[in-house]
């Protein structure tokens, strides 16, 4: 993986999907706007996009991505916020471990959803998320299925 740029509190997202079309996402069940977003979460100062990303899906989802091929798909500069939300995708036999119910994370209230990938689901979606992860699953579709 080559070092991705850096900027202000970064972010490392997962778009993860599976062999028969799904992913997970996770929503904000005590937000005012309840939208689907990707999984992931702050890349903290003592580490690096990828290991800030195993600790967040392991935290957020339940699952543990140590065993599975996590390739770096892009990074993606957000005006508003000042940084770098840093994109990985991996493809998975299926979902394992996934939390059976909301987890607290900081003053969120997590949820974790499995979703069929379709033209539609982007709709579904934090805007941003949105557009970050139709770009990855065509990358993936094109680089690594």
């Amino acid at each position: 993986m080559n070092n991705p740029p850096k900027g202000n509190k970064d972010s490392a997202l997962l778009v993860a999907v599976n062999v028969v079309g799904e992913t997970v996402l996770v929503k904000k069940m005590n937000h005012r706007s309840p939208l689907l977003r990707i999984a992931g979460g702050t890349v903290e100062e003592c580490e690096t996009p990828l290991s800030a990303l195993k600790r967040e899906i392991e935290e957020e989802t339940g699952m543990n991505i140590e065993s599975y091929k996590v390739h770096f798909l892009f990074s993606e500069w957000n005006d508003m916020h000042q940084h770098y939300y840093h994109v990985f995708g991996a493809i998975m036999s299926k979902f394992s471990g996934l939390h059976g119910r909301p987890v607290l994370d900081g003053h969120d209230l997590l949820g974790v959803e499995v979703h069929e990938i379709s033209s539609g689901l982007k709709q579904k979606m934090v805007p941003q998320h949105g557009v970050m992860f139709e770009k990855a699953v065509n990358i993936i579709a094109e680089k690594y299925a």
